[in-house]
């Protein structure tokens, strides 16, 4: 059983980090249209620091950052508890 728990974590925590290194990435898509047609996706990677820089663009980077760790998270959680995946 502690096993199983531990592996269940193991998930969890996979979930989360895939979820934190898609955030700023997924949060390009969450910015107004304007933005999006002066900047492309590589572009907006780019310049993180600017980004990060400009107050009106971090609230929703942190949205970006939040809504990917939450469905990271959930799904490295529903991952092993899943049918198929008990031994």
């Amino acid at each position: 059983m502690a096993e199983q728990s531990k592996a269940q974590g193991n998930h969890l925590a996979f979930g989360l980090i895939v979820g934190f290194l898609s955030g700023y990435p997924l949060s390009y898509f969450f910015q107004s249209r304007a933005l999006q047609s002066k900047l492309s996706l590589g572009a907006y990677i780019e310049n993180f620091d600017k980004i990060l820089g400009d107050s009106s663009l971090v609230g929703t980077v942190v949205l970006g950052f939040v809504v990917a760790i939450a469905v990271g998270g959930l799904l490295g959680f529903l991952v092993k508890k899943s049918p198929g995946s008990q031994k």
